[in-house]
């Protein structure tokens, strides 16, 4: 826990997150505010970049007061806002107002142009990686090859996806709610990229595997708004695609790092829960909840 006398009064630390980020409360000049400190390496140009991004959009985000390096680490202070986040709301919330939010954040997601290029880089840096399972020897080679020909077989349904710019980690916990106002925090993820690829981990796991009707509503306006409420049936293939090269992704990187074990066991899992890959669609019932 760093010392902040210099920058705040009083201050609370209330979040120390895995990346090595630290959050404050605090009072600056007699003002409640919020205060984050970023792991070593980040861009605060880039991040003060960001938040200059979305003051034109309709899901703002706090303003920002002041930025700067505090012991060696990157800061910056918002604006402190009332109110929680929409997770710690969403009991307040009507069902239906919570997909009216979810379709408006996914509307503010600004969409960009097609860019040929991106998905050339896109499609030959996932194929490489999941060819980069045919190294790892001791796994069985014919499911190898399933996932290499499944990966070879949907990556080219991104190539009429529109990119996006927006929100790294789309999830309640990330937006605050304040007398029904909506603001964007922990932005400093955003970027550009396919939009199916950025929710992917956030639709599956809390929307498919849902243990809130609320927090599934919100996903599905979400969707809903960026698609103007019109998803392509090509989103499927887009998720499940993106589903399985980030479990590659994950194998891969534990088998650069020596850890066998670590392999072995999401090899396990990943066969036992998706494989075969055939019957992806029929299990996650994306017409039951998405396409309805």
């Amino acid at each position: 826990m760093l010392d902040t006398g210099e920058l705040l009064q009083d201050a609370e630390l209330i979040q120390k997150g895995v990346s090595g980020a630290e959050c404050y409360t605090g009072l600056l000049g007699g003002q409640k505010v919020f205060l984050k400190f970023f792991e070593d390496g980040t861009d605060i140009r880039a991040i003060e970049k960001i938040y200059l991004e979305y003051t034109d959009s309709d899901i703002r985000t706090p303003k920002v007061l002041k930025t700067g390096v505090f012991n060696n680490k990157n800061y910056i202070i918002t604006e402190f806002i009332p109110g929680g986040t929409l997770k710690e709301n969403l009991g307040n919330i009507k069902t239906d107002d919570i997909y009216k939010i979810g379709c408006d954040i996914g509307k503010s997601v600004k969409k960009v142009p097609d860019d040929k290029l991106f998905f050339q880089k896109f499609k030959e840096s996932k194929l490489e990686l999941v060819r980069r399972l045919r190294e790892i020897k001791h796994l069985d080679q014919i499911k190898v090859s399933e996932i290499i020909n499944y990966v070879e077989g949907t990556i080219g349904s991104f190539q009429d996806e529109s990119l996006c710019y927006g929100h790294g980690d789309i999830k309640p916990a990330n937006f605050m709610y304040n007398n029904g106002d909506i603001l964007a925090i922990d932005i400093d993820g955003t970027s550009f990229g396919y939009f199916s690829w950025k929710v992917r981990g956030n639709v599956a796991l809390d929307v498919i595997s849902e243990k809130s009707d609320k927090t599934k509503m919100l996903y599905l306006g979400f969707v809903h708004g960026f698609y103007d409420g019109k998803i392509p049936t090509s989103y499927q293939d887009q998720f499940l695609c993106t589903r399985v090269i980030e479990r590659m992704w994950n194998i891969v990187r534990d088998f650069d790092k020596g850890n066998v074990e670590k392999v072995n066991e999401r090899w396990a899992r990943f066969t036992d829960m998706y494989m075969p890959l055939d019957t992806l669609k029929t299990r996650y019932e994306f017409e039951k909840w998405l396409f309805a």
